[in-house]
């Protein structure tokens, strides 16, 4: 999603969907293009997670907050009773959402000039961005984020974007499993 490209006159209609919460946050933030900003990609993100879960955007359970093991931004989840993973990640205009059945991360470089060298240096800043937000709470622990398996993708984008697109292809780990980390540290 782009931005500059939703309707200004939907502004009415993208409060309309957020929580009381997330409306709160955002108009008590001066007005101007960063709280358009993200008002847009707040709103979208509850339009989207609604058309999947049939379910109406404001009364969707958004658990986006930071990990209670590390502290990190991941494993974010959306819905009550089949619970979605998704995961935003957003430069200037552009705004990318991801959404999986498992723990996803997205990492999003910006490519800077031409040629391999520069083109590998993005792939790699994406995919590191990526890798952390897709592990399920839990699983953050050491050595290496407690050895979840990992895939990384790369999607097209429109240049100068490189867009990493990480999942956890193991089972993501459980509330359970926090409380045993927690009570072991």
């Amino acid at each position: 999603m782009t931005i500059s490209e939703q309707d200004p006159s939907a502004v009415g209609m993208a409060v309309a969907v957020l929580s009381d919460e997330e409306r709160g946050t955002i108009t008590a933030m001066p007005p101007g293009t960063e709280r358009t900003g993200r008002l847009a990609v707040r709103a979208g993100l509850r339009l989207l997670l609604a058309a999947c879960q049939g379910e109406s955007p404001r009364h969707i359970v958004v658990s986006d907050g930071l990990c209670p093991r590390c502290g990190a931004a991941h494993d974010f989840t959306a819905g009550s009773e089949q619970p979605v993973y998704f995961s935003l990640v957003h430069d200037g205009d552009l705004v990318v959402y991801a959404l999986a059945e498992t723990a996803v991360g997205l990492g999003l470089a910006v490519l800077k000039q031409g040629g391999l060298p520069a083109l590998q240096a993005a792939r790699k800043s994406a995919r590191l961005e990526a890798n952390p937000r897709a592990l399920g709470r839990g699983c953050c622990g050491s050595p290496r984020a407690g050895g979840a398996i990992r895939s990384v993708a790369y999607a097209d984008m429109p240049a100068p974007y490189i867009v990493a697109v990480s999942n956890q292809e193991s089972p993501p780990c459980t509330q359970g499993s926090i409380d045993e980390d927690l009570k072991r540290d």
